[in-house]
C-alpha cells in the first residue's frame, strides 16, 4: 500500500513551473477529493488554441458546474475575461486556480452550498437508459 502524499509534498516533489503543473496538481487533489475534474479545453491537441477563452477544466460537485481556468501566471486576456463576464451574467462564474489549496477553495465552497439536483430535459442519462428499457 502506498501512502498518499499531501498536496504541500506533491508540490514540493513536483514543483509546478507551468500551467500543465497547475492542471496535474488538480487532477490530483479533485481525485482525493472524489470530484469530478474533466479536461475540456484543446491541451496538447490538434488545433489547441483554436478555442480561445474556454477554460481549462471542468468541476463537477454538489450540484455545482464550474468552469476552471489554470493559471501559472496571474495573466488573464481580454477575451477569457469578456467571457467569464458574459458567463457570470449568466449565472455561471469561472474560477481561477492557480494551485492544488485553489481548487480545494472552490471544492469546499461547493460542498457547503450544495445546489438542489435539477434534471434537464433531453438528459443523455435519461435518453440511454429509456434505450436499455
Amino acid at each position: 500500500m502506498t501512502a498518499r502524499l499531501t498536496i504541500a509534498e506533491f508540490r514540493r516533489r513536483n514543483a509546478i513551473e507551468d500551467e500543465a503543473g497547475v492542471i496535474q496538481v488538480c487532477r490530483e487533489v479533485a481525485h482525493r477529493a472524489g470530484v469530478v475534474l474533466e479536461e475540456v479545453g484543446q491541451r496538447k491537441a490538434k488545433g489547441s488554441g483554436t478555442t480561445r477563452g474556454f477554460p481549462d477544466l471542468a468541476l463537477s460537485c454538489a450540484g455545482w458546474w464550474v468552469p476552471l481556468e489554470g493559471k501559472f501566471k496571474a495573466e488573464v486576456s481580454e477575451l477569457q475575461y469578456l467571457l467569464a463576464v458574459w458567463k457570470r451574467e449568466n449565472g455561471v462564474d469561472t474560477a481561477r486556480i492557480t494551485s492544488g489549496q485553489d481548487l480545494a477553495d472552490v471544492i469546499g465552497f461547493c460542498r457547503r452550498h450544495p445546489r438542489e439536483r435539477l434534471l434537464l430535459p433531453h438528459s443523455l442519462v435519461d435518453y440511454v437508459e429509456g434505450k436499455r428499457r
